[in-house]
């Protein structure tokens, strides 16, 4: 039996891997826990193996050496995302502050692996049946060093929170009702495109399900959007601002288009009581559609289905982030961290994230900003030295805010 007997080989590749990834210096335990229970998964797999038999069913053995192939094709991207843990080029002072709003909005049981990645994108890896208690959290590893992007990670926090809330399932009944609404209202191109009419539910269900799905992915990008800002503010939009413009790229239909999500954040931030920045939408241009006229077609009904949902999505997102408590910015506290920052000493008493990442993205857009301190250097260097002084203000304040917390906790005997 051929493919056992590389199956086999294959499994032992990745124990042996996932034994000399265990002596590489991991700053927490949790990169090293979730190596203990990938490690574990593959044993179990390499177990089912060594017992398969020539006496078993050819299907039953096929089965068993694809699912362990499958296997190593999850775990190898896994295992790279938790050794690049490890590098220094990750703001590891971030590290216990996100851990604790990990777990005040999505439980107590969350570990989180914070990594960098090698696309020019914060990513969330999925809640995986491999790694289902983790949050993996990686930003672009140009990027992994630069705390005032530190608030996209609202966005991917949302990814988790979608699926633990299991609101795919909530909204997938209403966006089908919209699109088969949406289809009815389009009936003449509904005929072009499938030859029948949309009468026919059920079988316009199937033809339309691949603009289910994009609106069902669309419908989770919006969440996560409302939910970044309701968790960091209005530095979620400067970063976002910061990662994405000016736009004008391809459109991908799985996100909504760029002027709607433009459009969706100025929505939230109204909504919490702040001002988006002056001209907001402005600063973006449009991504362009490259689609085929039947693509086009269900990309249209797709982006109504998933814009009909966005107020529903919006209080969903205020709702579970109320529920968690998690703290909004307050012009005190607001104002403590910039007179901190003004005089190049890091704040203290703040206790929360987005208080330190508003008042650091308000900075960085003072280009006189310690205009005595960096004069001295060459006037191409000053603008880069400044912003090193800010990010270095920032990551110190987070690990003071760390530090406050912890002796709090400890004098009140918890």
């Amino acid at each position: 039996m051929l493919s056992r007997d590389f199956a086999i080989q294959r499994a032992r590749g990745i124990i042996a891997e996932i034994e000399n990834l265990k002596d590489e210096d991991f700053p927490y335990d949790h990169s090293r826990l979730a190596l203990d229970e990938l490690e574990e998964r593959v044993r179990l797999r390499l177990d089912l193996l060594l017992n398969v038999t020539a006496d078993d069913e050819l299907d039953d053995v096929n089965r068993i050496c694809r699912e362990s192939l499958e296997q190593n094709f999850k775990l190898l991207p896994l295992l790279g995302f938790i050794v690049r843990s490890t590098h220094v080029r990750n703001s590891f002072e971030i590290f216990w502050p996100l851990l604790r709003l990990a777990r005040q909005v999505l439980g107590d049981d969350v570990k989180l692996i914070l990594s960098s990645e090698w696309w020019f994108s914060p990513h969330v890896y999925r809640p995986a049946s491999e790694l289902p208690d983790y949050v993996l959290l990686g930003f672009p590893a140009s990027e992994s060093s630069n705390p005032l992007l530190i608030p996209l990670a609202g966005h991917e926090f949302g990814h988790t929170t979608w699926q633990r809330h299991s609101l795919r399932e909530k909204y997938a009944g209403k966006i089908q009702d919209r699109l088969l609404d949406a289809a009815d209202s389009r009936s003449k191109d509904y005929l072009d495109q499938f030859g029948s009419g949309p009468e026919r539910r059920v079988l316009a269900i199937d033809n339309l399900y691949p603009a289910l799905e994009c609106a069902l992915r669309q419908a989770e990008e919006t969440f996560c959007d409302f939910f970044g800002v309701r968790l960091f503010g209005i530095a979620y939009l400067h970063a976002f601002a910061y990662l994405v413009t000016p736009g004008g790229t391809t459109r991908d239909a799985n996100y909504p288009s760029l002027n709607v999500r433009i459009a969706n954040l100025e929505k939230v931030a109204r909504h919490m009581k702040f001002s988006p920045p002056a001209s907001y939408s402005n600063w973006f241009r449009n991504d362009v559609n490259r689609f085929g006229v039947k693509d086009q077609f269900l990309v249209d009904l797709a982006d109504e289905a998933a814009t009909h949902i966005a107020d529903e999505l919006l209080n969903e997102a205020l709702d579970i982030a109320h529920k968690a408590s998690v703290p909004t910015c307050t012009q005190s506290r607001l104002d403590k961290v910039k007179k901190a920052f003004s005089i190049l000493t890091p704040a203290t008493g703040i206790g929360d994230l987005v208080s330190i990442f508003t008042a650091a993205w308000e900075m960085y857009y003072q280009k006189e900003l310690w205009r005595d301190v960096v004069r001295k250097e060459a006037e191409d260097e000053r603008e880069s030295l400044r912003l090193s002084i800010l990010n270095e203000l920032v990551l110190k304040s987070i690990e003071i805010a760390e530090y406050e917390q912890r002796v709090q906790k400890v004098s009140h005997g918890s």
